[in-house]
């Protein structure tokens, strides 16, 4: 099959490309991040195009692609979304993949949610969600697309570190590692559904293979669990490598597992994976890559805001901005203040100093 990910460069992006080539695809991205292209070791094809891009249209154009999977960023463009659905009508795309993330369930009473749970979010971002759902839903069923909403938990394992929203268990990892104690911005008590990502990824894969299928799944483990269990799977002592964790409390709004039932049953799809087994994998993961300090300075690499330079007062432009003003009252009242008589060109200078200034 030939796949096209747009937004192809993120965490999820990256390894839904090396599952679906692993399976003898031909993979093509379209995403603006080029500096992100080396983590991504599998021959692809790469288009430096944003999302809502006009020139996405030469993406499709390209080749013929079967399966479009959409990863959009955490802000919502509905228009480049519509424009990719209209793209992929035009261009006959047998299916329609769009991620969607948990805040769709955040206020729910339930703690073990399906997808045929009448939903009524209270959160902006859960509002954006379940408008992206019903759009591309509505818009496979007027214009013939089959569309799949793959709505994720919370995933986490190798390469989180490309993540804008990294998981409480990357944050706890990632200061175990270097023996530091993290502060988890969230209740303790709050239970939430984590899947490993190279589960999820198998799920996608199996969705975008069965031509029948369409519609809504959770692609989930079904289990909820709490940051306390997560920090006990780290206090076990590993590799000499020190696990402990603070914890602040704080709000969250999801508070739940997700029902993965229907996938199970479509699909015949299971996570492999259970939690103690995910986080000894990408610690695993992580602890070959700090030992490797190309890797390491990769991995350490965050955006820090750049220092502010001192503002200096404009201490010239008050300068100048008297200079002119005497010149200019000068001009104008030099006869009646000082007894000079100047030449007459009958000007106002006083709206010619309020022009001077409006251009300046």
């Amino acid at each position: 099959m030939n796949i096209l990910i747009i937004g192809g460069y993120s965490f999820i992006g990256i390894k839904l490309a090396e599952k679906f080539f692993s399976e003898e695809n031909n993979i093509t991205i379209a995403d603006s991040r080029k500096e992100r292209s080396s983590e991504l070791e599998i021959k692809h094809h790469h288009f430096v195009i944003r999302r809502g891009d006009e020139r996405l249209s030469k993406v499709f154009a390209s080749k013929r692609f079967d399966v479009v999977i959409y990863l959009p960023e955490n802000g919502q463009d509905f228009k480049a979304l519509s424009d990719t659905l209209e793209l992929c009508t035009r261009s006959r795309v047998k299916k329609f993949i769009v991620t969607s993330n948990p805040d769709i369930y955040a206020s729910q009473k339930e703690r073990l949610v399906s997808e045929s749970l009448r939903l009524d979010p209270k959160t902006s971002k859960g509002m954006n969600e379940l408008v992206k759902e019903y759009y591309c839903l509505k818009w496979g069923e007027l214009n013939g697309l089959k569309v799949v909403v793959a709505r994720q938990p919370v995933l986490y394992g190798p390469k989180e570190h490309l993540s804008k929203r990294p998981s409480p268990i990357f944050d706890i990892l990632k200061s175990a590692l270097f023996k530091k104690k993290p502060v988890i911005n969230e209740d303790h008590s709050i239970i939430k559904d984590y899947l490993y990502i190279d589960d999820f990824t198998e799920a996608v894969y199996m969705l975008a293979l069965d031509e029948g299928i369409k519609g809504i799944f959770n692609v989930s483990s079904s289990e909820a669990h709490d940051l306390e269990e997560i920090i006990d799977i780290f206090g076990k002592e590993k590799d000499g490598i020190s696990k402990k964790a603070s914890i602040k409390a704080s709000t969250s709004t999801f508070g739940l597992a997700l029902d993965n039932k229907k996938l199970t049953q479509n699909t015949k799809w299971i996570p492999r994976t259970n939690l103690s087994e995910g986080i000894e994998k990408a610690l695993h993961y992580y602890s070959s890559l700090v030992k490797d300090k190309k890797g390491l300075k990769d991995f350490l690499k965050e955006k820090k805001p750049k220092p502010q330079k001192k503002r200096i007062p404009p201490v010239i432009g008050y300068i100048e901005n008297i200079l002119l003003f005497c010149v200019i009252a000068f001009l104008q009242y030099s006869e009646i203040f000082f007894g000079i008589k100047l030449f007459n060109l009958n000007i106002n200078y006083i709206i010619v100093y309020i022009i001077i200034m409006e251009i300046l």
